[in-house]
């Protein structure tokens, strides 16, 4: 899309507006034999419709359709008023157009260029052409606003530049470049919902979220230790000491669920849980579930709002190991 969308500009940006209302439809191909065997010496009939009225001329194949404009407006001359043409008006003013069609016979090219042209010389039709006014360029114009976005909710663009916020109306804004971004990228982790519990009851479990590029790490943060149980809610913020305009666009969140062994400590009130892990060099924190999540998805926009995560449970033993980096 970024590739299309700078393409597009720089066409747009440097398109003729009078010839992009009327592109022609040409070829530059000689005559087939064929089609000369149907021409008497090169000349050929077209008829040039105004309102009610129409005017047969015969013009060369070689001739343009600027040529043809002035050799019809020199027959016409004394008879503009049964054409319903101003007197003061002449054949720069008007242009050709196909009955019927969105098709302009156009430009410096001779008419035995024009696939139309070509078209009824083949099936031995009369040429039929509209005498009126030329289409008005501005209506294909492209407002320069609708150019820093190639929608209301996106942020591919061509350049920096495209998407700033800098100078522009805040009212026209719809998308904040990331580079603008100087606070550091954060994310809140609601809770967990973990239907099969473990047979130990003395665990505890926590979120461990990392943001990763390829296999580089950047920034790591956790939750704290809660017991674990059928719904955990953490309901908090973890940042990161990352900031969003540092962001790679392939950065990807790894979230992961820890279990750990639950430690209790006495205290002169009774017991509580503490958010340290238990010193037993016997029990590792054990990964129960991973996800893995583009921050930065496919319209380059960096993902935000809610998100409910289904994740994937490591393997038992003997199950067929996966990446828990997809």
């Amino acid at each position: 899309r970024r590739k299309l969308m700078t393409s597009r500009i720089i066409e747009v940006t440097s398109r003729d507006p009078k010839l992009y209302s009327m592109d022609p439809w040409i070829t530059s191909k000689p005559l087939p034999e064929f089609l000369l065997s149907k021409i008497i010496n090169n000349n050929i009939f077209i008829v040039i419709h105004r309102g009610t009225t129409s005017q047969t001329i015969k013009v060369s194949i070689d001739d343009t359709p600027n040529v043809i404009l002035q050799a019809f407006f020199a027959k016409i001359a004394k008879k503009k008023s049964l054409l319903d043409i101003p007197e003061d008006h002449d054949e720069a003013d008007f242009v050709l157009r196909v009955c019927g069609r969105d098709e302009y016979i156009t430009g410096e090219r001779p008419v035995s260029e024009f696939h139309w042209i070509r078209h009824c010389l083949k099936n031995a039709e009369e040429i039929h052409l509209v005498l009126e006014s030329p289409p008005d360029p501005s209506l294909d114009e492209v407002q320069q606003e609708e150019w820093p976005l190639v929608d209301d909710c996106t942020g591919v663009t061509g350049s920096q530049e495209q998407l700033t916020i800098e100078g522009k109306d805040h009212e026209k804004v719809f998308t904040i470049s990331l580079w603008d971004c100087n606070r550091k990228l954060r994310l809140k982790i609601i809770g967990t919902d973990i239907p099969v519990l473990p047979k130990s009851t003395e665990l505890t479990i926590f979120v461990e979220a990392t943001i990763q590029h390829g296999q580089q790490i950047l920034a790591q943060q956790r939750t704290t230790s809660k017991p674990f149980t059928e719904e955990v809610v953490w309901n908090t913020w973890l940042e990161f000491d990352i900031k969003i305009k540092d962001l790679p666009k392939g950065a990807r969140l790894s979230l992961q669920i820890f279990s750990g062994k639950l430690q209790a400590l006495s205290t002169k009130t009774g017991h509580q849980l503490s958010d340290s892990f238990s010193s037993d060099s016997k029990f590792k924190n054990q990964l129960l579930y991973y996800v893995n999540l583009l921050l930065i998805d496919h319209r380059s926009l960096l993902r935000q709002g809610e998100y409910i995560l289904h994740m994937w449970k490591i393997p038992d033993k003997g199950e067929e190991q996966g990446s828990i980096s997809a």
